[in-house]
C-alpha cells in the first residue's frame, strides 16, 4: 500500500489493508482565471491490485485542498467492440440512490464506481471501485475546482505523494493544459462572461477593500469566548498550528484594542460543554489549553446551547465575540441549527480551521450563527485576524439596469444573480479572498436579457466604494475609466477562444461552477438562518450542475442496461449518451418534466400569478377609493361606516 498523508486505499470487508499500488499520478491544470482566484484541475490515478488473486471492491480516500469541490469523475474503460479505451463520465444522482445502485450492481457482478464526500460538506472524498481486478491497471480521473493556483497544486501533490521524488516513489507529474504568460495571481476586481451549461454565465469578483487596519476603527473587544474542540480528531493534525494561532491572536488583541482582553475558555467534544475558566492574560490561557486532554467524538449541536447562554448575558459578562477552534467533523455528520436564537445573538462567531480534514460546511454554519453580525472562517492561508479585530466590509446593494417589467417579475428575461439583486439592500460580508456576484446573463429559453450593467456598493463603516461592471460591450457615452475615486468601472472579459482570456475548452465552465457553488451556499445560508429545509433545492442544484455534494454522489455506470434498470440518464459525453433507447428515455423524462411544470404553474388570476384584467380594475378602483378616504378629515363618530369597502374589493378576488 502506498503510505501517504492525503490519499489512501482500503478494501471493503477487510480488517487489514490490502496492498493496492498507485503506479502513477498525473495532475493537470485545465484553466485558471487569475483575478477569480479559482482553478479547475484534474487528478488522474493509475491503480492496481498487485496481491489478491481475485476481483475485489475497494475505496480510495482522498483529502482535497480545503474548500475544493469535485465536479467530475471519469473512468477509463475499453468498449465492448474492441476499440481503444475511452473515458466514461459519472452521473450526478442523489446520495442515497447512489449507495443503493452501487450495492445492487456489485451483487450482480457488474462494473460500478462512485464518488462521495466522506463527511457531509468536508474536503475528504471517497472513490468506490468494483471490481478491482488482479494485476490489471485501472485508470480513474477526478476533476475539481479549488481556491488557489499552480503553487497550491504542487503543495497538494506533495501532501498526497511525499516520496514521489525518491527511489521507488510514485511518479507524479503536473502540467498546464494551456499555459499562458498572463496567468498570475491578481487581487483585483474583474468580471468574466462566457457560455456554459446551456446559458450565458457571468462572475464578478470584488476584492476585500484595503481600507482596513486602522487601530482607531478596531472592534471594542473586552471579553472573548474561546471554544476549543477536544475530540480525538483534533489530535491528528494541526495541533502546533492551533497553539500558534491562539498565541498570535491573544497578542494582537492586546496591541490593537489597547487594553487587556478577558478570555473565557470552553471545551467541547461528545459530552456537555465545560467552562475551564476566565483568564486576563494570554500566558495562562495558553497554559490551560496545552493541559487539555483529547478523546471521543464531536457533537457540534452542543454549541447552540452555549451560544444561547451567551446571548442572555449583560453588563461586564457580555460576550463581544466567540472564536471556535474545530475541524467541524461531527461524529454523526450533523450541522448545528441556530435559527431559534440567532436573532438574540448580537456578537459574531468566528471559526479557526486547522488540520487536513475539515468540514467547511459545518464551520460556515457556525460562523453564520448570528443574524446581526456575520462571522468568518479563518483558514491556514489567513496571516492576520482582521475578521476578528476590525469591522468587516459588506455588500450594501446590487443594482442592475434590468427593465422594470423583468425586475418586477411581470415578464421573464432569464437574468438572475447571487446575491439576489432584487433585495436592493443587503448585508453580505466580503470574505478574505473577496466575494463573487455570479449569475445567468442570458437564457436561450427567454432570449437576450435587458441587463447590460451591474453595480455593487461596498461599505465598511462610513467608507463606501462602488463597482460598476459592464457585462456587455461598452456603449458610447459611458465613462471608460473610474471618474470619482470611490467608483470603479470594469469591462467584462468574454471567454470564447483558446487562451484563458478567450476561454478555451474549459474556461467558461469555471463560471458555471462558481455560480452553482454560490447559489448552493446561499441556499444553505437561507436554510440555516430561517430554519427552512432547503435540502431539495440543494440536491436539485448539485444534480443539474453535476457536482459532488452532501446531497449527491457521482455514480459511474457503463452500459445502457445499467442506466435503464436504475432509472438514471447518462451524462453528456458518455459513450451510450446517443443510444436510441437512451434518447427515447431522455425524451420521455423531458415530457414528464414539462407536464409536471405545467400542472404546478398557477393560472392567471390565482395566488402567485399575474392578475386578470378584472382583478386589475378592482385594484385600481380600490386604490382610488383609498386615496379619497385618506384625504377625508377624521370623524369623531366611531360608528361612521359610509362607503365601507366590501371585503371582496379589498382582496380583488384571488391573486
Amino acid at each position: 500500500m502506498t503510505e501517504t498523508t492525503a490519499i489512501s486505499f482500503d478494501a471493503l470487508g477487510e480488517r487489514t489493508s490490502i496492498p493496492i499500488t498507485i503506479s502513477e499520478a498525473r495532475f493537470k491544470i485545465l484553466c485558471q482565471v487569475p483575478f477569480l482566484g479559482r482553478t479547475l484541475a484534474t487528478l488522474e490515478l493509475t491503480v492496481k491490485n498487485s496481491t489478491v488473486d481475485k476481483n475485489i471492491a475497494s475505496k480510495l480516500r482522498l483529502v482535497l485542498p480545503l474548500g475544493a469541490t469535485v465536479k467530475k469523475f471519469e473512468f477509463l474503460k475499453a468498449s465492448g467492440d474492441g476499440d481503444d479505451p475511452v473515458w466514461y463520465p459519472a452521473a450526478a444522482v442523489p446520495k442515497k440512490k447512489a449507495k443503493e445502485v452501487v450495492y445492487k450492481e456489485k451483487e450482480r457482478g457488474r462494473d460500478v464506481a462512485a464518488v462521495s464526500d466522506l463527511v457531509s460538506g468536508s474536503n475528504v472524498f471517497e472513490i468506490e471501485i468494483a471490481p478491482l481486478p488482479y494485476k490489471r491497471e485501472v485508470k480513474c480521473r477526478l476533476e475539481f475546482l479549488f481556491v488557489g493556483g499552480s503553487e497550491d497544486i504542487e503543495k497538494f501533490a506533495a501532501a498526497c505523494f511525499p516520496t514521489a521524488h525518491t527511489s521507488g516513489g510514485v511518479p507524479v507529474s503536473i502540467m498546464v493544459e494551456q499555459p499562458d504568460e498572463d496567468v498570475r495571481d491578481e487581487d483585483r476586481a474583474g468580471c468574466v462572461v462566457g457560455e456554459c451549461f446551456g446559458n450565458t454565465h457571468f462572475v464578478c469578483r470584488i476584492p476585500k477593500p484595503v481600507f482596513l487596519g486602522n487601530p482607531a476603527k478596531a472592534n471594542a473587544l473586552e471579553r472573548i469566548a474561546v471554544v476549543w474542540d477536544t475530540s480525538a480528531s483534533m489530535m491528528t493534525s494541526g495541533v502546533d498550528e492551533r497553539f500558534g494561532r491562539i498565541e498570535d491572536l491573544a497578542s494582537k488583541c492586546g496591541k490593537v484594542v489597547g487594553k487587556p482582553v478577558i478570555f473565557e475558555l470552553f471545551v467541547f467534544s461528545s459530552g456537555p460543554i465545560v467552562c475551564i475558566g476566565t483568564f486576563d492574560n494570554a500566558e495562562n490561557l495558553i497554559e490551560s489549553i496545552r493541559a487539555l486532554d483529547y478523546d471521543g467524538g464531536t457533537d457540534v449541536t452542543s454549541l447552540t446551547r452555549l451560544f444561547e447562554g451567551f446571548a442572555t448575558r449583560t453588563g461586564e459578562k457580555q460576550i463581544d465575540t466567540a472564536i471556535v477552534f474545530s475541524d467541524g467533523m461531527d461524529s454523526l455528520s450533523r450541522t448545528p441549527n441556530f435559527s431559534d436564537h440567532s436573532y438574540d445573538m448580537h456578537f459574531p462567531v468566528h471559526c479557526v480551521a486547522t488540520g487536513d480534514a475539515v468540514n467547511m460546511r459545518c464551520l460556515n454554519s457556525i460562523a453564520s450563527a448570528s443574524l446581526h453580525v456575520q462571522g468568518s472562517v479563518i483558514v491556514p492561508k489567513d496571516a492576520n485576524y482582521d475578521a476578528i479585530l476590525y469591522p468587516q466590509p459588506v455588500i450594501r446593494s446590487i443594482v442592475t439596469d434590468q427593465s422594470d417589467e423583468a425586475f418586477m417579475g411581470e415578464v421573464e428575461d432569464g437574468f438572475c444573480c447571487v446575491p439576489d439583486h432584487r433585495l436592493r439592500h443587503m448585508n453580505h460580508t466580503i470574505r478574505r479572498d473577496g466575494v463573487f456576484v455570479a449569475g445567468i446573463l442570458d437564457d436561450p429559453a427567454f432570449g437576450t436579457s435587458t441587463v447590460t450593467r451591474l453595480s455593487v456598493v461596498v461599505a465598511c463603516g462610513t467608507e463606501v466604494r462602488k463597482y460598476v461592471f459592464r457585462l456587455r460591450k461598452c456603449s458610447s457615452g459611458e465613462p471608460k475609466s473610474s471618474t470619482p475615486d470611490s467608483t470603479e468601472f470594469l469591462d467584462a472579459i468574454h471567454l470564447s477562444g483558446s487562451s484563458w482570456k478567450e476561454g478555451g475548452k474549459h474556461g467558461a465552465r469555471i463560471l458555471g461552477h462558481i455560480y452553482a457553488e454560490e447559489l448552493y451556499s446561499e441556499a444553505v445560508s437561507v436554510g440555516l438562518k430561517s430554519g427552512i429545509d432547503t435540502h431539495a433545492v440543494q440536491q436539485e442544484l448539485a444534480i443539474n450542475y453535476g457536482f459532488c455534494s452532501p446531497e449527491s454522489s457521482l455514480l459511474m455506470l457503463f452500459t445502457v442496461q445499467q442506466f435503464m434498470e436504475n432509472d438514471i440518464l447518462p451524462p453528456v459525453g458518455h459513450p451510450v449518451y446517443n443510444d436510441p433507447e437512451v434518447v427515447d428515455a431522455r425524451k420521455l423524462r423531458r415530457a414528464e418534466s414539462h407536464h409536471k411544470q405545467g400542472n404546478n404553474t398557477p393560472k392567471r388570476g390565482e395566488i402567485g400569478s399575474l392578475k386578470t384584467d378584472d382583478q386589475l380594475k378592482k385594484v385600481i378602483h380600490l386604490a382610488t377609493r383609498l386615496e379619497v378616504f385618506l384625504k377625508e378629515p377624521i370623524e369623531s363618530d366611531t360608528t361612521h361606516t359610509k362607503d365601507a369597502i366590501p371585503s371582496e374589493d379589498l382582496y380583488g378576488g384571488a391573486g
